[in-house]
């Protein structure tokens, strides 16, 4: 990749080889904190209401397959059949185990139903929880007090109390010592949601939904750290590709796999996800009441020892500052609504010393409830001082539209990264990639490789782990129709080596020998295409086409076989439309073959013929074959009779 001027998606990078190196800025840092919002905005089904269709789905499969086996083979949800056809791996039987009789999840169902019915298709799950142990609470306290005067307003209050907890509740109906177990089986039940979703995240978000999209934001941002409230590994299956050194950490754990040998208890001890709520007591009461706190974020942060690492990068920062170095060190905020919920890390994080916070808002709606949110996590004066103060510390900033990966310059400069890097990969990653790469340039899919420089990059990578020879001549063959389908001007471009120089293990800093020499070739095919263009008076009608290429079919000096490739596949291109008129076209490619082509035409199209993939090429090329066999043919006859003629003369 280009050192002086190349980038890789947005971020600009050196390319080191054999040293695992990347330049970093010692002097500031940049910090992306990350909310759901993230997720959903690449595409993916993270919300809560995505879940619990899921496990609808999920109950549906499982209880029909269990008794039917047949029954897999037919389901329509491929994640569900893969799952369900490997019970080798215990997925299904976990996710049945967390799920059933599960009464957070019978309650999640209940209040979902509710919303549909108002035309409201969303569900908070922490609001929800948050909601029934307050109420729980309300019921322990009300057992709790001491009323033996009035016995009967006691059970009163109680008896309300109960009334207001959810039906899915009712089984776990309080005796007379108490609200009994109802506590520790809200608890239990939590923990197997937690499970779950867990399996859930990692196995189908992260290990089975493909990613279609990516932010153009995001890829500029080049963060030295990530704080993620987000369970899954979504940043960096799409953007780690060029950034092997960031510091990430997971404020509410991450999702793990789940072993093969399923064991709930153990998964469930294993297990590092915080699914929790906010404290709701007040300063008086919040340390002394204790039976509902393993319900609380807090608690379950430091029950579980999630990341609470961005407290070291807070400490980086200020030893910086304690030094002389008062460098604008930035909080980048992307798909979080800064809910209250959080605000002790936000605040921590935006009211740092030192920091400048961006706030990416998706619309109007988002930004005017992110705004609300944050008031409730600073107060309105600091929000106002912060945003219009003398000296502003935040920045709200419309984010861009996503972009499609595929057909990218983000798509072929992250899988080049990632190859560049595959001996960091998972097992099974390298062949993977190298199944791609072979596939894109069988099918010679040039909105793939985008640009003639990106082509040189791809190669360049390629040779440097022993595979450029394999590729080298379909590559330059792709980078030649590149050159004349992306070209707009007839402007001569030319490359130049030093753009993919690199710092080697010796020090030295040079291009390969082997990519100065491909890209040598990609500058000459350029040059003649240019002489072809300019003799074509750069005219895509079909008529002018003709009547230029004519002027080479007539020419007495023979063609090579790159330029009759070169000619053969624009002139089909141009016809393949509904408007070409493909008769026309076949006359005279089949004269151009006889003529200036005559000896090399035939073995060229019997060489494309093997590689070629595209039905439409195949019928053509097949048919200038045919027709240039029955040419021979005929000249040979001719021949013969004029032989048989001198003869008799």
């Amino acid at each position: 990749m280009c050192v002086e001027s190349g980038y890789i998606g947005q971020s600009r990078v050196c390319k080191i080889r054999y040293l695992d190196f990347k330049y970093q800025r010692v002097s500031w840092m940049n910090i992306l904190l990350i909310g759901n919002g993230f997720d959903l905005e690449h595409g993916l089904p993270t919300k809560y209401v995505d879940f619990l269709e899921f496990v609808d789905r999920f109950y549906d499969a499982y209880r029909f397959s269990e008794a039917n086996p047949y029954y897999k083979s037919k389901l329509k949800d491929e994640y569900l059949k893969s799952m369900l056809s490997n019970p080798e791996k215990n997925v299904g039987k976990a996710l049945n185990e967390y799920l059933q009789n599960n009464i957070w999840i019978a309650h999640f169902k209940n209040v979902y139903k509710r919303h549909l019915k108002n035309k409201e298709n969303w569900i908070d799950f922490e609001r929800e929880i948050s909601d029934v142990v307050q109420k729980a609470d309300k019921l322990f306290h009300a057992y709790m007090e001491e009323m033996e005067e009035n016995e009967t307003y006691k059970e009163k209050k109680i008896r309300q109390c109960w009334e207001k907890l959810p039906s899915s509740f009712a089984k776990f109906k309080p005796n007379n010592h108490g609200i009994g177990n109802l506590i520790s089986v809200m608890l239990e039940d939590l923990n197997r949601l937690i499970g779950a979703l867990e399996i859930y995240i990692y196995d189908y978000i992260d290990n089975w939904a493909r990613i279609e999209y990516y932010n153009p934001d995001i890829d500029a941002i080049d963060p030295d750290a990530i704080l993620s409230f987000n369970y899954s590994n979504t940043w960096q299956r799409i953007y780690a590709y060029n950034n092997k050194n960031v510091k990430i950490s997971f404020i509410h754990g991450k999702a793990q796999s789940t072993p093969n040998t399923f064991c709930m208890d153990a998964c469930i001890d294993k297990n590092q996800m915080v699914l929790g709520i906010d404290e709701y007591l007040s300063d008086d009461r919040k340390d002394k009441e204790v039976e509902f706190i393993a319900f609380k974020k807090y608690y379950q942060r430091i029950y579980k020892k999630t990341g609470n690492e961005y407290k070291s990068w807070l400490a980086e920062i200020d030893k910086q500052r304690k030094h002389g170095m008062n460098y604008e060190n930035k909080l980048y905020i992307f798909g979080h609504s800064l809910d209250v919920t959080d605000g002790d890390i936000l605040k921590e994080l935006i009211e740092h010393e030192g920091i400048k916070t961006i706030i990416f808002h998706k619309d109007k709606a988002g930004l005017g409830q992110q705004i609300a949110n944050l008031v409730k996590v600073l107060g309105s004066e600091k929000v106002i001082q912060y945003v219009y103060g003398s000296n502003p510390i935040i920045e709200f900033r419309q984010q861009k539209s996503r972009e499609k990966i595929h057909g990218s310059t983000f798509e072929i400069n992250s899988d080049i990264a990632k190859f560049d890097y595959f001996y960091k990969c998972k097992g099974g990653d390298l062949e993977k990639m190298i199944l791609k790469f072979k596939r894109k340039i069988e099918e010679c899919d040039l909105d793939y490789f985008c640009s003639q420089e990106t082509v040189i990059s791809f190669y360049d990578v390629l040779q440097k782990y022993g595979l450029g020879k394999k590729y080298e001549r379909q590559l330059l063959d792709i980078a030649d129709r590149l050159s004349k389908t992306t070209s707009t001007n007839k402007e001569l471009i030319q490359f130049q080596s030093k753009d993919w120089e690199y710092l080697d293990y010796d020090n030295s800093w040079e291009c390969d020998n082997l990519t100065k020499k491909f890209i040598e070739i990609v500058n000459k095919q350029n040059k003649e295409n240019l002489k072809l263009s300019d003799s074509c008076n750069n005219d895509d009608s079909s008529d002018n086409i003709l009547e230029s290429y004519l002027k080479i079919a007539n020419n007495c000096e023979e063609i090579d076989k790159e330029k009759y490739i070169e000619i053969l596949r624009d002139v089909l291109s141009k016809y393949k439309h509904s408007y070409g008129n493909i008769e026309e076209m076949l006359e005279f490619l089949v004269y151009l073959s006889t003529r200036v082509a005559n000896k090399i035409s035939r073995e060229t199209l019997e060489k494309l013929l093997e590689t070629e993939k595209s039905d439409w090429e195949i019928c053509n090329y097949s048919y200038l074959l045919r027709k240039i066999e029955e040419y021979n043919y005929f000249c040979e006859q001719i021949n013969n009779v004029s032989v048989d003629n001198e003869e008799e003369f």
